[in-house]
């Protein structure tokens, strides 16, 4: 994928209306009037003050709102923090801010507490590093307990002030109650409390590397206090005793019942999903103990983990049973609880020593291999009570449909988000960032690797991983590389160049011996060993089968090709471990195609809806659990943004695989609600790919037999257009009569569509019978003040197969209404921030008939509805001619500047005209906006509101001033508004 700009124009005029003090003031006192007088009142979301917690369910962070400010400082801003405490957990969250901020020139203060000898020395230093920050401590002989973020932007300042401490806890996750508010810099609480800011900077102690050498000794003597509080405080609650009685957690508890379940109902297998790191082999312990089985088999592709496996059974089901390993030189035949590799167990001289039913009890760790003949080999010979598989990543592509071996009996699913939500495995903070310019030219797929090796990347490499460091005493880290062809090994090269740099490492790849695996990973765990490892270099390997809770940091040098492989490299450094607080992901991101792979697999959303991704990419901090963090710098997340717009969503590939993922899943053909159900690919992409789920069932599932006539199938595409989107629920309400109904009337049910007016029930009739889209389904008429279907569906609906096809349909239709529709603005029929094309704009107008997009160009007044739709693409794309790239923009988020069109520059204009009077003549004026329209997919926008018009802008060329009824969000408006270079 080749670069490419991502910028737009203004004419030098009209900069001066780029927040004026006056639209500036105006907004504000909107928004004290809206927090403090009558939450009735219209405000902008930025200027109104709001209450800053953390709640997951909600989509709320408070460090997704501070990193937000921090984002839009400029060069001659500030930003001034007191807080009475600091850890490394708090700065890792926003430490890419605070690079930006530094590139930028921004200054900023930080004042922190020495109470309690709490704040982290080594949080200290790396704030020290930064030359635009001050940082300082009050002493502990002030009790110091103060929370509040200050940002000045030009005159005037956002406070955020409440209870959140600079800690990953209170920034994530803790119960915090913050507010924030804007102000000018003359209002009275911001004087005050600048003045009270400055009195306790002006008493604290300037922190630099001496103080922070003395402090860290008082420092290390409290911690050790605590500590050994901390220690007695578990002797008191009987911890040791918990230790040696290891008990399931929440999840596994339930995870537990549901594979009793599956046993009380005669199955004699069940599949575990649970996210590595999870506990996967604690729990198939709880599950042996429970089912007590006499003889059991435990099954793993790579020794590495069997003596782990082992010593976790030993703690679960204690020392009664024999416990024995089957692997290289142990060959203990004659355990009861028997660990081997799949590798040894698979060979025919191993497998005749056991009779068939020798087991009671196997379990297949990382069971997704099991298409391979080796597994298969075990699993067809032996005939156990009850086969358990564990697998963090069932999704196959190849074709083996492991739900199918396991009878489809999922015993419980644990993924990724659920684990972070429960605190299951260590939190992580990623970091997205560009890789290298090498020559001023990007790292692209299939790079020359010389430029891969080059002493420039390495420094950039070695630059980024020291800056944004690790948690514990030292790094232990894995770096993923990438697969070179020919024989140039990238792994081993870097590592080469690392050691030259005084670096501890080694390389691994596909070749590498099971002891080289062994001692790589026992160098990189040892704390005593002088050969330890501060990194291994992999090629192909430690994707998983592979356990080294150490591990904290995760280096990423390869572009991401699976959102699968890019979890289980996750993986790698989640489980918790002692010292370890965190993990540190630095994700290397270079100009590559598949670059929204990034934000599909960290939020784990595989429906594929391109809002989805944006939103995540852009808010992922409000979207993850836990204390867990995702950073881009500003090209990278531009990169991704590109990717998002230029990729296809609807590949026919995408659908298929998520299509053929879910049938393996189920062990059925899904409907069309089972997409949603089931989380996976947005069902809405069968409509718009294949015009209806019925003709990609057809071309592509061989167990698919139903027909239909020519007739009934574009009768099937119809409604599939119309209903199955759900962004209207008259159609749903009326279809779902057609469905239901025996006597042929269909009533309007006027409980549930009150005050129908004639221009709105015309539409309806014209959308269902196909007039509206120049196409005729004879579907319904007018029975007097009911509707009646016609002989054709009557006979159409006695097929029951074609009867549940429209259900499936009419199913999913509500469920999108539900989610999506539901809350629609100034009771029309139009949901604020949703996306629509222009065809559907028409139709939720109420117009007579669809208008294409050539016709419309760029707004259209409708005299029957007296509506004026209003169409933007905010970014021109580079096919747009010179004359035509109008200079759209918002001046804030109440403020829109807009062209007309070329034919229409003066203001005497008919359309002009209605616009300048929309007032008086009633019209109303929607916004539609889109970011990009070199977007692949459909053509579609977001609604904004309605507009209403100000003036006129008379200079070189005519423009339009509007202002917002609702003033824009700020999500949308940041996604809308924010553009950088990212380079040729």
């Amino acid at each position: 994928m080749k670069s490419r700009k991502i910028s737009y124009r203004q004419v030098d005029i009209f900069i001066k209306y780029d927040k004026t003090d006056i639209v500036e003031k105006d907004e504000l006192r909107k928004g004290v009037e809206y927090g403090f007088i009558d939450h009735n009142v219209v405000a902008s979301d930025h200027y109104s003050p709001k209450l800053v917690t953390n709640n997951y369910s909600r989509g709320e962070k408070v460090i997704q709102i501070i990193k937000s400010e921090l984002s839009q400082l400029k060069k001659d801003d500030e930003f001034m923090f007191s807080v009475a405490f600091i850890t490394e957990g708090g700065i890792q969250g926003i430490l890419m801010d605070l690079e930006e901020l530094q590139k930028r020139g921004v200054k900023g203060k930080i004042v922190a507490s020495q109470y309690q000898n709490f704040t982290r020395p080594k949080a200290l230093k790396k704030l020290l590093s930064f030359d635009n920050i001050e940082v300082r401590i009050v002493t502990e002989e002030y009790k110091m307990h103060t929370k509040c973020y200050i940002f000045k932007k030009g005159t005037n300042y956002d406070l955020i002030i409440g209870s959140s401490n600079l800690t990953a806890g209170a920034l994530t996750e803790n119960e915090e109650w913050n507010l924030k508010f804007s102000s000018t810099e003359h209002g009275g609480i911001v004087l005050e409390t600048i003045k009270e800011f400055n009195s306790m900077f002006e008493k604290a102690v300037q922190v630099d590397e001496s103080w922070i050498i003395q402090y860290s000794e008082i420092y290390d003597r409290y911690e050790e206090f605590r500590s050994e509080l901390e220690k007695r405080r578990y002797d008191l609650l009987d911890d040791v005793l918990y230790k040696e009685r290891i008990n399931p957690n929440q999840m596994q508890v339930s995870a537990l019942e549901s594979t009793e379940n599956i046993r009380s109902k005669g199955s004699d297998r069940a599949l575990l999903i649970s996210a590595t790191g999870t506990g996967k082999t604690y729990l198939a312990a709880f599950d042996v103990k429970k089912f007590n089985p006499k003889r059991l088999l435990f099954l793993v592709h790579r020794e590495i983990i069997l003596k782990k496996a082992m010593e976790s059974f030993e703690r679960v089901v204690g020392k009664d049973k024999k416990i024995g390993l089957l692997s290289g030189n142990s060959k203990d035949y004659e355990a009861d609880y028997l660990f081997s590799t799949v590798q040894t167990m698979s060979q025919d001289y191993v497998l005749s020593k056991f009779s068939r039913d020798h087991f009671d009890y196997i379990v297949m760790d990382e069971a997704h291999h099991m298409g391979a003949k080796t597994y298969r080999k075990i699993i067809d010979y032996f005939n156990p009570k009850f086969n358990l598989g564990m697998t963090a990543t069932p999704e196959r592509t190849d074709g083996f449909d492991i739900f199918k071996l396991y009878d489809y009996k999922i015993a419980f699913e644990i993924r990724l988000k659920d684990a972070m939500q429960h605190k299951m495995v260590c939190p992580f903070h990623y970091y997205g960032i560009n890789d290298i310019f090498v020559n001023e030219k990007s790292l692209e797929k299939d790079e020359n690797f010389n430029r891969l090796v080059s002493d420039e990347r390495i420094k950039h490499i070695i630059d980024k991983i020291n800056f944004y460091g690790h948690s514990g005493d030292r790094a232990r880290g894995i770096v993923f590389c990438e697969k070179t062809s020919g024989k140039r090994n990238e792994a081993k090269e870097l590592s080469e160049k690392f050691n030259q740099r005084g670096y501890k490492t080694t390389f691994l790849t596909a070749e590498s011996s099971q002891q080289e695996r062994e001692d790589a990973i026992q160098r990189l765990e040892s704390k005593e060993r002088e050969d330890r490892l501060d990194y291994i270099f992999v090629i192909d390997i430690f994707n998983e089968g592979v356990d080294i809770p150490s591990v904290n940091q995760i280096i990423m040098l390869r572009p991401t090709e699976s959102p699968i492989i890019f979890i289980q490299q996750l993986g790698r450094g989640l489980r918790h471990s002692e010292g370890k607080e965190y993990l540190v992901v630095i994700d290397f991101i270079g100009n590559y195609d598949n670059n929204y792979l990034i934000p599909i697999a960290l939020s784990g959303d595989t429906s594929y809806k391109k809002d989805n991704v944006r939103r995540f990419t852009a808010e992922s901090n409000g979207l993850i659990p836990g204390e867990s963090t995702v950073s881009f710098d500003e090209i990278t997340k531009q990169r991704v943004f590109s990717s998002i717009d230029s990729s296809n969503f609807s590949d026919t590939r995408i659908i298929r695989d998520a299509y053929f993922l879910l049938k393996m899943k189920l062990g059925r053909i899904p409907n069309l609600i089972d997409f949603r159900k089931f989380g996976s690919i947005d069902a809405l992409k069968f409509v718009e790919k294949f015009s209806s789920y019925h003709n990609f069932l057809i071309k592509y599932e061989k167990e698919y037999t139903i027909k239909l006539s020519k007739e009934e199938s574009e009768l099937v595409e119809h409604f599939s257009k119309i209903i199955c989107p759900g962004k209207r629920e008259h159609e749903l309400i009326i279809f779902e009569n057609i469905i239901e109904c025996k006597d042929g009337i269909i009533s309007l049910l006027e409980e549930k569509i009150p005050n129908l007016e004639e221009q709105l029930k015309k539409n309806i009739l014209a959308v269902l019978n196909g007039n509206f889209y120049n196409e005729k389904y004879d579907i319904l008429c007018e029975s007097g003040s009911d509707y009646a279907a016609s002989e054709k569906i009557k006979v159409i609906l006695k097929n029951l197969q074609i009867k549940n096809m429209l259900t499936d349909i009419l199913n999913l239709g509500r469920e999108n209404f539900e989610e999506y529709y539901r809350e629609r603005y100034m009771g029309g029929s139009l949901t604020l921030y949703q996306k629509y094309t222009y065809e559907d704009v028409c139709r939720l107008l109420n117009w007579d008939k669809s208008v294409n997009a050539i016709n419309i160009g760029g707004y259209k007044y409708d005299q029957i509805t007296n509506t004026f739709p209003v169409f933007i693409n905010y970014v021109k794309g580079e096919d747009v001619a010179e004359s035509q790239r109008y200079e759209d923009h918002f001046v804030n988020p109440s403020v829109l500047i807009a062209a007309p069109k070329s034919t229409e520059k003066n203001r005497n204009a008919k359309n002009l005209q209605r616009i300048e009077n929309s007032k008086t003549n009633g019209t109303r004026i929607p916004l539609f906006v889109r970011k990009n329209k070199d977007d692949k997919e459909k053509k579609e926008f977001y609604y904004l509101g309605d507009l209403m018009f100000n003036k006129f802008i008379e200079s070189e060329s005519m423009m339009i001033e509007y202002s917002l009824l609702t003033p824009v969000v700020s999500e949308i408006y940041d996604y809308l508004t924010h553009n950088i270079d990212i380079g040729e």
